[in-house]
């Protein structure tokens, strides 16, 4: 019987160890996605990743946008960059790979 409660003890010492490790399974799982719109974590009681979305700011990759941020897992993008020049003659407009303002002369009538 001594021999079965020292077995017993070493098994509760060995998943409290699992546990505070960070999961209940064999093993500790390293749950990032690098994904900047989840919080990632490993759920002890399953040992499961569990990723939760979140509204942290981000890049969408359009150089044209402003105030990027997360929402329901996405990068959304934010404000578009205004680029009116304030001349008629002008087809104004960003360019998503520099953020530059692109001014294309159009065939709209104008006052010189």
């Amino acid at each position: 019987m001594r021999r079965y409660r020292i077995f017993s003890y070493s098994i509760l010492l060995s998943l409290s160890f699992l546990l505070l490790a960070g999961c209940a399974s064999a093993q500790c799982v390293d749950c990032e996605d690098n994904d900047p719109c989840t919080d990632d974590r490993c759920d002890p009681a399953t040992g499961k990743c569990v990723y939760v979305n979140n509204a942290a700011p981000c890049d969408d990759g359009n150089a044209c946008t402003t105030g990027d941020a997360c929402g329901d897992g996405l990068c959304q993008g934010g404000a578009q960059r205004s680029c009116d020049d304030g001349n008629a003659c002008t087809d104004d407009s960003c360019d998503p790979a520099t953020g530059e303002c692109v001014y294309v002369n159009n065939a709209a009538p104008c006052d010189d």
